[in-house]
């Protein structure tokens, strides 16, 4: 059982973690990020990178590579008050004459987050608390970061998107099938001095019946598998059902414009257009919503992955009982992506895009952005009062090619770079009209100077430009 010591040591702890090295960066520059695993014989190498007595190698073989150490040979290396919280706190126990961790350590930002050791998902993945991954790191930074006053992290798993979300909401409620993940969670919220999440064990919305919330993030167990042995990855129900279920249910417990957020799969079926299955979802859910879809896989190559993922053993039986079930339920592909469900009250609006967005940095003010940019092109008359400005990262590119001895113009577009990035062919004049759109001036003043300029009726030059702005806006070239 996890025991956090008391907050005074819990702080003395992370600056002791960090004093001797055991950061993302330290652990990075040492070649470290390689996961531990006897499957692929990264752990010999891994104890060959840290053979040389030292602080930092003996918390990377316990808390990285997940490793015992004698203990006569840590407390000849490490403060014994270090030794004594880790074992009193449950991260370390005495077995025969060693020092063996329970938990895996990973450095996030200026915190630590523990988790199952990582040889756990070759010997007993069943229960298995994950580590930080590509799918938590995705949900993370496509959070929205605003201010909210209660938040709820729906299959917390080790904790990563409740310690997020703690810091900039009011309370922080965090939820998991699995009683060991509520544990985890609970330890690595006191571990790093966070006093606002608090923890429940049950399926779904089941712990918090009745309750609503300004922002729920998810991170399900969304893989689409014949089995559902693995609670941490794979779920109950058939085909994508369970992240369907969440959808449906998310906006029962939403605040009036409250935000829902989800990493997610979702099958296409023969014959029937994939964002079909995604509009059901959304359909009379009282949320405006918007679905990226990220990455598509067919059914073999979708087999052949979660089959490498699994656990060693049965990964030729699990690859062949995938295809079988792919057959008979006519899975034409499967398809992974982000979802955004905003609860409001009116008519409600749908976006699915193709493109997707880049998860490699923050992209909550994108997101955020993105929903007020409809909210505008909404009301007409809130249109004409906005004062646009041009994206950030909008660029204007103009292809020249050489004709009878001189350059002439081929095409001019304009780029959108940063998380989305897109491009379309514009007019020279449409080019010069969006550049003045600095965030100062209002539309309506901007399509009166541009009538008088080109000498046109007032009307005519609304018209086209409102259509212009409309489909730029909609598309993130410009910004409210």
């Amino acid at each position: 059982m996890l025991l956090p010591p008391a907050p005074d040591d819990c702080r003395r702890l992370l600056d002791w973690f960090s004093e001797t090295g055991y950061t993302f960066a330290g652990l990075t520059g040492r070649n470290l990020t390689e996961r531990a695993s006897r499957r692929y014989g990264t752990v010999k190498y891994l104890l060959e990178q840290t053979e040389e007595p030292s602080a930092f190698h003996m918390l990377a073989r316990w808390f990285t590579i997940g490793v015992s150490v004698s203990a006569a040979q840590a407390r000849a290396t490490l403060p014994a008050w270090a030794i004594d919280l880790l074992a009193a706190s449950g991260v370390l126990r005495a077995v025969n004459g060693d020092l063996e961790p329970t938990v895996m350590f990973s450095p996030l930002g200026t915190m630590l987050v523990a988790s199952d050791p990582v040889l756990k998902w070759e010997d007993d993945p069943a229960d298995l608390v994950l580590w930080p991954n590509p799918t938590t790191e995705q949900l993370f930074n496509f959070t929205i970061r605003k201010p909210f006053g209660s938040a709820l992290d729906l299959g917390c798993g080790c904790g990563v998107q409740a310690l997020g979300a703690a810091t900039h909401c009011g309370s922080v409620t965090a939820t998991d099938l699995s009683a060991r993940a509520a544990e985890f969670t609970v330890f690595n919220a006191r571990l790093n001095g966070i006093e606002n999440v608090e923890c429940a064990a049950g399926d779904g919305f089941d712990p918090v019946r009745g309750r609503r919330f300004d922002l729920i993030v998810a991170n399900p167990p969304f893989f689409i598998t014949p089995s559902s042995g693995l609670s941490y990855c794979e779920n109950s129900l058939g085909l994508d059902l369970f992240c369907r279920r969440l959808a449906r249910e998310a906006a029962d417990h939403l605040n009036e414009q409250g935000f829902f957020q989800m990493v997610c799969e979702w099958v296409e079926i023969e014959g029937e257009p994939w964002r079909n299955r995604i509009a059901e979802w959304m359909e009379g859910s009282g949320c405006d919503a918007w679905a990226i879809k990220q990455y598509s896989m067919t059914p073999s190559k979708y087999g052949s992955e979660r089959a490498h993922q699994r656990p060693p053993g049965g990964e030729h039986e699990f690859f062949a009982e995938w295809i079988a079930y792919a057959r008979a339920n006519r899975i034409a592909a499967v398809h992974g992506g982000v979802i955004s469900m905003r609860k409001r009250s009116g008519k409600n609006w749908l976006r699915i895009d193709e493109e997707p967005i880049s998860l490699k940095a923050a992209v909550g003010d994108v997101v955020l952005g993105a929903f007020s940019a409809r909210d505008v092109l909404d009301v007409e008359a809130g249109l004409m009062r906005l004062r646009p400005r041009l994206a950030a990262d909008a660029r204007l590119v103009q292809l020249m090619g050489a004709s009878d001895g001189q350059w002439s113009r081929q095409s001019l577009r304009l780029h959108l770079t940063g998380a989305m990035p897109r491009q379309i062919d514009i007019d020279p004049a449409v080019a010069q009209f969006i550049a003045q759109f600095d965030g100062k001036r209002r539309l309506d003043e901007l399509i009166q100077a541009l009538a008088e300029r080109v000498n046109a009726p007032a009307q005519q030059v609304a018209g086209e430009s409102i259509a212009v702005v409309r489909k730029l806006l909609a598309e993130g070239y410009i910004e409210v």
